[in-house]
């Protein structure tokens, strides 16, 4: 199912190593990473992309003992049996000293690009593929991103994974702003967008009463998701605003998304957040904040079917569960 925008909107290398050459694309410095072309469709079949936010990086980050390699076990397992053509991954804390190669044998993919975050050593992202991938820079974005944003193409597909801001909704408005040319200057070809948007959803918001997730907000960890997710939620932190005045829920950095994307919405609604992994979370309002949102391009060759995944092993691996995004090419 596709939630689609307003009418008026719609208009290589073998796998132990790379290498890499720098090109002008579009404006934009680029590497390529193998030595095929990216532009080859799968063979015309079908395109598995995965997005997860992995929490900390697997337990990667100082809090948690540090970076090993052998702690990314049981995350290589549950890709292997995925078996995607491409996985989009978010908060690789602790990753940032291991060069590409080592973290992609690790987790079995022959092609990987990482993409530091804006600090040192949290909420990295990283994309793999079983296909060479050309990666576009945007260093110009380093300064807006809160987390991190990294923008490849692999399989004939852009993708961009995105962590987005989870301080509150205006800085997500910001960084998404400050992305969405990008977007459109690739209007022409298949592009998909997926991440941790830390925003609910637009097609969930049937899903469930406003005033009673509001509520729900208030209880937990001390007000938290309230400045996360409503409107003027900064005020809460400044005390201009408290607990118990009354708030309304932000929807406006995923609805500036869906002026020139369409969200891909799942067979099944469910919430993306949390698992049951982290026992402070779990007054938190359970939320679709994870999403995936493809251009007209992309939708009019594929038919795109998106998938929460509520296995039992996520329950053990991150705060969020995954989603699994297949793009069947449609018929001539």
């Amino acid at each position: 199912m596709i939630r689609r925008p307003p009418r008026s909107t719609l208009s290589s290398s073998s796998a132990a190593s790379d290498v890499y050459k720098r090109q002008e694309y579009g404006g934009s410095p680029i590497t390529l990473h193998g030595l095929w072309i990216v532009d080859q469709p799968n063979g015309g079949k079908a395109i598995k992309v995965l997005h997860y936010n992995i929490y900390v990086g697997q337990g990667c980050d100082a809090e948690h003992g540090g970076a090993d390699l052998s702690k990314l076990s049981k995350l290589a397992e549950f890709l292997r049996q995925q078996d995607a053509d491409v996985v989009g991954l978010c908060e690789c804390n602790g990753w940032q000293d291991w060069d590409e190669t080592s973290i992609k044998n690790a987790l079995g993919y022959p092609h990987a690009v990482f993409r530091h975050a804006s600090k040192t050593t949290r909420a990295h992202v990283m994309i793999l593929s079983k296909h060479p991938i050309q990666e576009m820079k945007h260093p110009e974005l380093q300064d807006v991103f809160f987390h991190a944003l990294l923008h490849i193409k692999t399989c004939g597909v852009h993708v961009i994974e995105t962590h987005l801001s989870p301080r509150n909704s205006d800085s997500r408005l910001k960084e998404i702003n400050a992305f969405m040319g990008i977007v459109e200057e690739h209007a022409a070809e298949p592009f998909l967008l997926m991440g941790d948007m830390n925003s609910i959803m637009p097609s969930s918001r049937d899903s469930y009463d406003e005033a009673e997730i509001i509520t729900s907000m208030r209880a937990a960890r001390g007000g938290k998701p309230i400045g996360r997710h409503c409107r003027d939620g900064p005020l809460l932190d400044s005390g201009d605003k408290k607990l118990d005045d009354d708030w309304e829920i932000d929807y406006r950095p995923l609805e500036v998304v869906s002026q020139h994307m369409m969200e891909v919405c799942p067979t099944k609604e469910m919430f993306t957040y949390p698992t049951t992994y982290r026992d402070d979370q779990q007054q938190d309002p359970k939320l679709r904040i994870d999403g995936v949102f493809a251009n007209k391009a992309l939708l009019d060759g594929h038919k795109a079917v998106l998938d929460i995944m509520h296995n039992p092993e996520c329950e053990d691996m991150s705060d969020h569960y995954p989603c699994m995004v297949t793009l069947t090419p449609l018929s001539k």
